[in-house]
């Protein structure tokens, strides 16, 4: 059998010279985005609280709330929070929104002018609701994370590369790609797609959910990933096969415990 391998990062540092994340944060080399979610606007805030220091960025499931419809941004937004992504994740991506799509897009376009540092809208939002959403939160200084979810399968490196440029093309200031692995060496299929955001200059989060999946949360960083992401602990999982956070931090440690000159 003949082994593949990945190129790895060129630049192993503990922050990335030149980068930063939401404009005002140096960006660290393997960057970890604590995923949070709570069925109440108050459980939510305490979290935020609690973990505003713990994680180098925060994703908020506004889509797991009961009534995600009445929470304050104002509050969670507070002076001085980490950087925040803000996602409403709809249904046939893995995600627990009930309402509409013109509802859902409303909220993230709330969060947005509410000084959110990312919103997350899904490559498979219609176009227009899309392209309206993408110009307004750009007009406001939010930068968009453009995702796509695979739940089944991994797809052939070919469809994801045309994957990638098509959500870059679309206006993503950053590219997700996540899939589902079958086998461990799916995510080789993703060699392509880390060439080709060094190349464009379009940063990726890239990497595969499942048991089969878990190493490639903690390779994707070393591979010039923008960040992976981690649960507050093994109950609390968002995704399948999110790793907690403790864990996370000991993995990448052993992988690069120290940085390059």
């Amino acid at each position: 059998m003949t082994l593949v391998s990945f190129p790895l990062a060129p630049c192993q540092q503990q922050s990335v010279p030149g980068q930063t994340v939401a404009g005002n944060f140096p960006k660290p080399f393997m960057m970890i985005c604590l995923s949070l979610s709570h069925k109440t606007p108050e459980g939510l805030l305490k979290l935020i609280q609690y973990f505003g220091n713990k994680a180098d960025i925060l994703e908020i499931r506004v889509d797991l709330l009961s009534e995600p419809s009445k929470l304050d941004f104002q509050s969670m937004l507070f002076p001085g929070h980490p950087p925040v992504v803000i996602t409403n994740r709809m249904k046939k991506e893995g995600g627990g929104f009930k309402g509409d799509e013109k509802q859902r897009i409303e909220i993230l376009e709330k969060a947005a002018e509410a000084g959110a540092d990312f919103i997350d809208i899904e490559f498979a939002t219609s176009q227009d609701l899309r392209a309206s959403l993408v110009s307004r939160a750009k007009s406001l200084g939010c930068k968009v994370i453009m995702s796509f979810h695979d739940f089944e399968k991994t797809p052939d490196e070919t469809t994801l590369l045309g994957l990638f440029s098509s959500m870059a093309s679309a206006g993503a200031d950053v590219v997700k790609i996540v899939t589902m692995a079958r086998d461990q060496l799916d995510f080789f299929n993703f060699r392509p797609v880390f060439q080709e955001s060094r190349g464009s200059g379009v940063p990726v989060i890239a990497f595969c959910m499942g048991e089969k999946g878990g190493f490639s949360r903690v390779v994707s960083p070393l591979l010039g990933g923008f960040l992976t992401f981690a649960a507050p602990d093994s109950s609390s999982q968002t995704a399948p096969g999110q790793i907690p956070l403790e864990k996370m931090r000991r993995l990448l440690a052993m992988l690069a415990p120290q940085p390059l000159p």
